[in-house]
């Protein structure tokens, strides 16, 4: 319904835009100007002036003016002028509301009330965060069903707070809800002594006093720029919601809004992000690739050691539930693929811990280049494993904060022996301080994941407390040897690594 009346609408404006009454057209665009100079010029140069410490009653000036005007120079009989028409005197009687009408308007009546609902609350939320004032909804709800209920012994329209009469209030410079007593008691003044005067006020000088006070809605669209800059959903929901409520009609802009955010929220529920971290030599601290210091540069990520390339630490933010799941697997793949493009593949680090990998050439097809680039390769794994050994004698240190278990430390060392061509390479420290909530399928997931990266040798190891979420199982899960599943900070996580990576590294040097 209300999508023909929109269209109607526009097409009507069109096909009778040459009907267009030249006087209404000239008197719109005189009340228009009349009230933009007194607001923008005017108003604010008494007030800088200090001559004038409250708004000027523009709009109750043009009114007074335009009824006047009409009056004496009779618009509707003499110019075809449209005007308010007959106004009834008095007030409606009261009566009860009739029952045997709510089954086929209870549609209506649900529709009409959820609409009235968001219209209010968005404009509360709207002049609330624009004040820097606290919103009450209980009291705002409970309001708002009093009003509804009194209201419907007089036979009045469905309550609801409106977009334009609330622009001219704020216009006149409108702090709190008393002004609705004053407004309250002129229009019951009206109704009683004041109608037949107002009945030749012209219609488009009430519209163009809308279209004046619409005009600071108007003007957020300057800050669509930074909206679209910072955060690209809301600008998306904003354009949309503003286009529909300016094209087709207020209701229909407040429905396909709220229905926008719903969609973006369930959305936004869907993302799982997972930030690849960087430790900051000589510091606990772990950065993204992308974080500033304090002195305003951007940190190194490049890392100082052979033993810290095969460490890698990450932050995971979001919700892993049944429909955010599915992305986990494809996530850690990404993170590790970029971990492996930021630093290089890891063929000197393996050459380093299995010198078993230097085979010699054919003396035939060997050159001069190859010869010093084998040599240079000698020279750098020599120098990194040199420089782990310092590593891990600085790390040493810290080392006692971290539980180790002697039995499991050893054992890992018959099996390395019996199995070197076990080497892992890489521990993935996921941090699970940013996840807040895990379902069954997203327990699930995490479990499958946690073995088939294992299987390849990535060993993951989670900082954060995993007891708090009681859909996760972990007394199944694969443990690397001399390793927890999980740690309390990324530094211990990050130092225990650091340990079983460098025995590991020195026991197959040796062997």
């Amino acid at each position: 319904m209300h999508f023909h009346f929109a269209q109607q609408v526009f097409y009507n404006l069109f096909k009778h835009i040459r009907k267009t009454n030249l006087i209404t057209l000239a008197i719109s665009c005189i009340s228009i100007v009349f009230l933009l100079v007194i607001k923008l010029f005017i108003e604010p140069q008494l007030q800088r002036c200090g001559h004038c410490k409250f708004p000027i009653p523009s709009e109750l000036m043009l009114v007074a003016i335009g009824t006047v005007v009409s009056h004496f120079v009779e618009l509707q009989d003499n110019h075809n002028v449209t005007i308010v028409g007959s106004i009834s005197s008095g007030m409606p009687p009261i009566s009860v509301p009739q029952w045997n009408l709510m089954s086929p308007m209870v549609t209506d009546a649900i529709i009409i009330g959820f609409t009235s609902t968001f219209l209010t609350i968005s404009l509360v939320k709207l002049f609330a965060m624009k004040y820097k004032q606290d919103i009450d909804y209980n009291h705002e709800l409970t309001s708002l069903g009093v009003i509804s209920l009194i209201a419907s012994f007089f036979s009045s329209i469905a309550p609801s707070s409106s977009v334009s009469r609330s622009m001219v209030l704020e216009g006149a410079g409108v702090k709190t809800t008393l002004s609705g007593i004053p407004s309250g008691l002129l229009v019951i003044f009206v109704l009683l002594f004041l109608g037949p005067y107002f009945s030749v006020t012209p219609t488009c000088v009430l519209s163009a006093i809308i279209v004046v006070a619409l005009k600071n809605i108007i003007a957020h669209l300057s800050h669509t720029p930074k909206l679209w800059r910072t955060y690209k959903r809301d600008f998306f929901l904003f354009m949309i919601t503003f286009v529909v409520t300016l094209v087709l009609d207020v209701t229909i802009g407040l429905v396909v809004g709220v229905v926008a955010c719903l969609l973006a929220l369930t959305e936004q529920q869907r993302a799982l992000t997972i930030t690849l971290l960087d430790n900051l030599p000589g510091t606990e601290l772990f950065l993204h690739g992308r974080a500033k210091l304090a002195t305003g540069e951007l940190h190194s990520t490049k890392f100082l050691y052979p033993l810290t390339r095969s460490i890698i630490s990450c932050r995971l933010i979001g919700s892993l539930n049944f429909a955010s799941s599915e992305q986990l697997e494809s996530k850690i793949t990404k993170v590790l693929k970029e971990h492996e493009s930021r630093l290089g593949s890891l063929e000197d680090f393996e050459y380093a811990v299995n010198p078993s990998n230097t085979v010699s050439a054919d003396p035939i097809l060997e050159t001069q280049q190859k010869h010093q680039q084998r040599q240079k390769q000698q020279n750098t794994a020599d120098k990194r494993l040199s420089a782990a050994e310092e590593a891990y004698r600085r790390f040493s240190s810290n080392l006692d904060r971290i539980e180790m278990s002697q039995d499991k430390t050893e054992k890992f060392y018959l099996e390395i022996h019996d199995k070197k061509e076990y080497a892992p390479q890489r521990f993935l420290l996921i941090d699970i301080s940013g996840m807040t909530d895990v379902d069954p399928s997203g327990a699930l997931c995490l479990s499958t994941v946690h073995e088939q990266f294992y299987s390849i040798g990535v060993i993951l190891v989670y900082i954060g407390d995993l007891s708090q979420f009681r859909c996760l199982d972990t007394s199944k899960w694969e443990r690397f040897p001399s390793l927890s599943l999980s740690y309390p900070t990324m530094y211990d996580g990050y130092l225990a690594c650091q340990h079983a990576l460098f025995e590991s590294m020195v026991t197959l040097h040796r062997c």
